[in-house]
């Protein structure tokens, strides 16, 4: 039995996105969720908890911050959300066992809860984001709004960094110097819905 092309267009989606974020940042977030950190500890402070981003200028080599970013510029970000009974998943795949499941039926066994979905949508409402797309297989959302918005949000302060050409190599090309906004800081949410988001993505326009 095969999983219907749209869950695993949307699996693999989930896949690639989560493949971007900094290993140690996801190592962290997972040990976090398996391990509920309680409140007061490094991992959750005021009821909050740390959330990986994918590329960011901690992660860019030669970045220099020369500025802050005005809270005006327009941004996009994705909230990738963390699978629920992945071990099932996997083991079925492993053994030749892919469920024949329509997106609807993915959603309810693997994506998040839509509690949580509606939690986190609130939330970014609140300090006036926009929901553009969430996903029916319950993995995704997509947002727009402005730095200032995120910043509020996610308790960061984003910067302009200055990231300095790469040369390119084995036949490859290079990649031009950027001024791009970004933040090193790790994005913070509520506790409550925050552990279920697997990362946040977009809070750099960096272009490799």
């Amino acid at each position: 039995m095969k999983l219907r092309n749209h869950a695993k267009r949307r699996i693999a989606a989930a896949a690639a996105a989560a493949a971007i974020v900094p290993a140690a940042a996801l190592i962290a977030s997972t040990a976090a969720s398996a391990s509920p950190a309680p409140a007061g500890s490094a991992g959750a402070t005021n009821g909050e908890v740390s959330v990986a981003q994918g590329t960011n200028p901690a992660t860019l080599k030669g970045a220099v911050a020369i500025g802050t970013t005005p809270a005006s510029t327009p941004e996009a970000v994705s909230f990738v959300l963390r699978g629920r009974n992945l071990a099932g998943l996997e083991n079925a795949v492993e053994q030749g066992r892919s469920p024949d499941l329509s997106t609807a039926e993915f959603a309810a066994r693997y994506g998040q809860t839509p509690a949580v979905i509606s939690s986190l949508a609130s939330y970014l409402k609140g300090f006036g984001i926009s929901i553009t797309t969430t996903y029916t297989d319950g993995l995704d959302i997509s947002t727009t709004g402005t730095a200032g918005d995120y910043d509020n949000a996610l308790s960061v302060q984003q910067q302009q960094y200055h990231v300095s050409a790469v040369k390119g190599h084995g036949g490859q090309p290079g990649i031009p110097a950027q001024t791009v906004h970004g933040t090193k800081q790790s994005p913070r949410m509520p506790a409550s819905f925050g552990r279920d988001v697997l990362a946040v993505l977009g809070l750099t326009n960096y272009s490799p």
